[in-house]
């Protein structure tokens, strides 16, 4: 609007001083220095609107690479959520049928050992079997005779560690 309204008001200088309405030379010579004025002013106004518009692109191309990032991010993340759904039901579907198998599992121990089971996960912060490693508890590290680790492995009794107290699994 402002550079439409400084044209319009050059033209009008332009017309007066051309015109020949004005016949006063010093009249002529203070419109000539208007008119000068003007389109200086006018040819600033000019170079700004061409910065402005420059900037524009410069933002609409930015915002179109950024829209385009925006799409990309937003599929890569529907594939991984997609991927991620899937995982989860399938872990879901393993929990199932861990939980029936240790169902069918939990039948066969006597009561007495899964009473003492499940207070040892209690007391032992949710650990209440070390399998044996190397001739030792896998938690605590106690060393075990090799008559000790063969006992445990071929008698169906429950063995605990004599220093941590969990219950001894030899695999």
């Amino acid at each position: 609007m402002a550079l439409a309204s400084h044209r319009a008001k050059t033209e009008a200088a332009e017309k007066l001083l051309y015109g020949g309405t004005v016949r006063n030379p010093k009249e002529l010579q203070d419109l000539q220095a208007e008119l000068e004025a003007l389109k200086r002013h006018l040819s600033v106004l000019e170079d700004r609107l061409l910065d402005t518009m420059v900037e524009l692109e410069e933002a609409q191309s930015e915002k179109e690479a950024r829209t385009k990032d925006l799409s990309r991010a937003m599929e890569a993340q529907a594939a991984t959520r997609g991927d991620l759904n899937r995982e989860l039901a399938s872990l879901l579907a393993g929990i199932g049928r861990l939980e029936a198998e240790r169902e069918a599992a939990l039948a066969s121990i006597h009561p007495e050992d899964l009473t003492a089971y499940d207070s040892l996960r209690q007391t032992k912060g949710g650990i209440a079997v070390a399998s044996i490693r190397e001739g030792a508890c896998s938690v605590c590290g106690v060393a075990l005779s090799a008559s000790e680790e063969q006992a445990i492995r071929t008698s169906s009794l429950l063995s605990r560690c004599t220093q941590c107290k969990r219950i001894l699994y030899a695999g």
